[in-house]
């Protein structure tokens, strides 16, 4: 699911976008969705706070307009910089990633064989 913002309020990409999100609800996809602030802008016409609003929902991610940035890392034909502005935002992203995708401990107590063994290893003709 992909909007952009409008230059102005209440035009019909926010309205789009609530749209998108109470069908997700109906469908109980809602908890499965990310809400991403792209390309924002320091004195922007929507702060966060009124994209939140005007959703009902807490952005989980704010992405700088970097604009020379991106611009510096494409001329250079290279990723862009984990200095700049884009880069620690992207960088901090990868990282909230990494961490969600650990698992999670369990206090689940294994038979003394199942320390040797995995469930890989008991299908046949896997070693």
């Amino acid at each position: 699911m992909r909007d952009s913002w409008p230059k102005k309020p209440g035009s019909t990409y926010n309205g789009l976008t609530r749209e998108k999100l109470a069908f997700l609800r109906e469908c109980d996809l809602a908890d499965r969705v990310s809400i991403i602030l792209n390309r924002a802008h320091k004195k922007a016409l929507f702060n966060t706070q009124q994209v939140e609003d005007l959703l009902g929902r807490a952005v989980d991610r704010v992405f700088p307009n970097d604009y020379q940035g991106i611009n510096q890392a494409a001329a250079e034909g290279t990723v862009v910089a984990e200095s700049s502005p884009i880069g620690k935002a992207t960088t901090e992203f990868a990282a909230t990633l990494l961490e969600q995708g650990k698992p999670k401990p369990t206090n689940e107590k294994h038979k003394f064989l199942e320390h040797f063994f995995t469930a890989s290893s008991l299908v046949p003709g896997r070693h």
